[in-house]
């Protein structure tokens, strides 16, 4: 609404959850990873990426990240670093005035993947957007993470081992897709 001069005082309601989340960030060693970035998310959320993250900040010198103010519902913990794979959790459910330790996050070394795009004349493409999805469908980082430069170059790094979808799409040429399958070394596509 608008807010005249004059009107009465204009009054916002602003409703903060009770419910909150913690968990500690460990590397494969058990050592504590400082300053991961981490997003608290609704889970399968569909909508802009940025209404669904609902909390977010770092891991603290020992490991530890906890976020409040959260309503009841169902959401994911994606925490991410770099060297390491992102870490995405599995979907959970918070309860009004619930607090939830999801403990111990382990981190592995991330894999890079990398590849050149080509058109059909094996010419070089510059601007492709990458973007990597699981078996499943989901997007693997909340961003796509990579466009092509000039020599039609891309890497993705921080990525589990596993087996993706790689998504290059760029204005003037069809989108595609390739299955690939990345190891503890990389992969290329």
């Amino acid at each position: 609404g608008t807010v005249v001069e004059g009107d009465a005082p204009a009054e916002v309601t602003v409703d903060i959850g009770t419910a909150g989340v913690s968990a500690r960030v460990l590397d494969s060693a058990g050592e504590p990873v400082s300053g991961s970035w981490i997003n608290v998310e609704v889970a399968g959320a569909s909508d802009g990426t940025w209404s669904r993250i609902k909390a977010n900040g770092n891991s603290d010198t020992d490991g530890r990240f906890s976020a409040s103010g959260l309503q009841p519902g169902e959401y994911i913990l994606r925490v991410t670093r770099v060297e390491f794979a992102q870490y995405v959790s599995p979907p959970f459910r918070l309860g009004d005035g619930e607090t939830k330790d999801l403990g111990d996050i382990r981190l592995n070394r991330g894999a890079v993947l990398k590849g050149i795009v080509r058109d059909d004349a094996g010419s070089p493409i510059e601007k492709v957007t990458v973007s990597l999805r699981d078996l499943s469908g989901r997007e693997v980082f909340l961003f796509s993470m990579a466009t092509t430069g000039s020599d039609g170059r891309y890497a993705l790094h921080s990525v589990e081992p596993g087996s993706y979808t790689v998504h290059f799409e760029t204005s003037g040429h069809a989108p595609a897709e390739k299955t690939v399958e990345i190891t503890g070394n990389g992969g290329s596509a």
